[in-house]
């Protein structure tokens, strides 16, 4: 995602729902698809970096190199 894709998605998610209807009223298919793309974008990203900081915070709280290998393999399946 580039820096114009950055800003397009801060609109979509701080816009107010009468300016979203209004931008709604304006757009083509086309922006609706590209506007989907970004929030499906930035689902993805966020899903990655929860499970990042979920594994992050399992491992902090470990005693042994044997309770982290269960625990990362009990996630990577």
């Amino acid at each position: 995602m580039n820096e114009h894709d950055r800003q397009n998605l801060n609109f979509l998610l701080t816009a107010s729902p009468k300016v979203i209807a209004e931008w709604m009223s304006v757009v083509d298919q086309d922006d609706i698809d590209y506007a989907h793309e970004l929030l499906a974008m930035a689902a993805l990203e966020l899903k990655e970096e929860a499970l990042a900081l979920r594994i992050e915070a399992e491992l902090s709280v470990m005693d042994s190199f044997e309770q982290a290998a269960a625990v990362i393999g009990k996630i990577k399946r």
